[in-house]
């Protein structure tokens, strides 16, 4: 249903995944980064511990779709990188909403409208350094020391 949810592998079944969990915001809610009804698609995720507190958290690539469907505040109107803070702990998530992601010199990363397929670069520790991100034109971007946006 475009929640984001959690599920567990087994070393016995490697090709089955068990225990589906949606994940919650910290209002109880589902967590979406996708939007509803026409708003949906091309989000990619990945997992690092951003403010180093030993919690995971959430960066993911969308597109303009994110404000298009007011599941986040201070979405952008464009593709882009967002992340989820960890709000709770690894056992039990609950995530801040979705925020943008700048580039080094403190601008919001602006890939125009549809893609921003992010990987996210991290150090030894699992913290984010960096993002390299494919755009809907075909190219691939490498946006150095990325950090929060001011909202």
């Amino acid at each position: 249903e475009g929640n984001l949810c959690l599920y567990k592998g087994d070393s016995s079944a490697p090709n089955r995944i068990f225990n589906e969990q949606i994940l919650m915001n910290n209002k109880k809610e589902p967590v979406r980064i996708v939007g509803y009804a026409g708003h949906e698609g091309r989000a990619t995720l990945g997992i690092c511990d951003y403010n180093s507190d030993g919690i995971w958290d959430v960066v993911f690539g969308q597109g303009v779709h994110m404000s298009q469907s007011k599941v986040a505040p201070g979405a952008q109107p464009y593709a882009t990188a967002y992340i989820m803070i960890n709000k709770g702990t690894n056992e039990e998530p609950s995530f801040d909403v979705p925020k943008p992601i700048c580039q080094e010199n403190g601008k919001p990363i602006n890939l125009d409208r549809h893609g921003a397929w992010i990987y996210p670069i991290l150090n030894d520790k699992d913290n984010l350094l960096d993002l390299f991100i494919g755009g809907e034109d075909g190219r691939f971007y490498h946006f150095k020391k990325v950090t929060l946006c001011n909202q």
